[in-house]
């Protein structure tokens, strides 16, 4: 009661932070007071840079080195995919990477993996192992291997094992 600061953390109610991450989506979705206009490839997504710096170490690293000027900050992400910073950025507001299928999985990985969003990779390495098969095991292990994905790897290589034989066949 002496008016100091309590030490340590508050604890967060979680009902109190799904309803503000909640608004967050919805201002997202309706343009509403965002600060950060990314530009990938020819599109244009604002955002709230406050979002992307919660769960991107790589966003939050570009925006604390203090990218742009004024009201509105600017920046240019090349090499990537529009379509898969955008379901990145979803999210990173719902906590949820929808879309995921065999024609992007990968895609997603790696650009999880680059602007490190560990939720999405996570999906992405969840998705992966639920759909492992011999069709796809070795490029799936390749592709983990090139990307630094251990938790794939493991996971693939015991199945590329497994059907070796089938493997070589479809490789010839």
């Amino acid at each position: 009661e002496s008016g100091e600061p309590s030490s340590g953390p508050t604890p967060i109610d979680p009902s109190h932070a799904v309803a503000v991450l909640t608004q967050l989506a919805q201002m997202y979705r309706d343009g509403s007071r965002t600060d950060l206009a990314v530009l990938v490839g020819e599109r244009r997504f604002e955002v709230h840079g406050c979002v992307l710096m919660c769960g991107s170490e790589f966003m939050r690293t570009q925006l604390q080195t203090g990218v742009g000027a004024g009201s509105m900050r600017e920046l240019r992400l090349p090499a990537m995919s529009a379509r898969a910073f955008e379901l990145i950025v979803e999210c990173l507001y719902t906590g949820v990477l929808g879309s995921i299928d065999a024609s992007n999985v990968m895609e997603l990985l790696e650009a999880s993996r680059r602007l490190q969003v560990g939720v999405a990779e996570a999906q992405c390495c969840e998705w992966l192992a639920k759909h492992l098969d011999s069709s796809n095991a070795m490029v799936v292990w390749e592709s983990a291997r090139r990307l630094g994905c251990e938790a794939v790897q493991a996971k693939a290589w015991p199945v590329v094992g497994r059907h070796l034989q089938e493997i070589a066949r479809q490789e010839a």
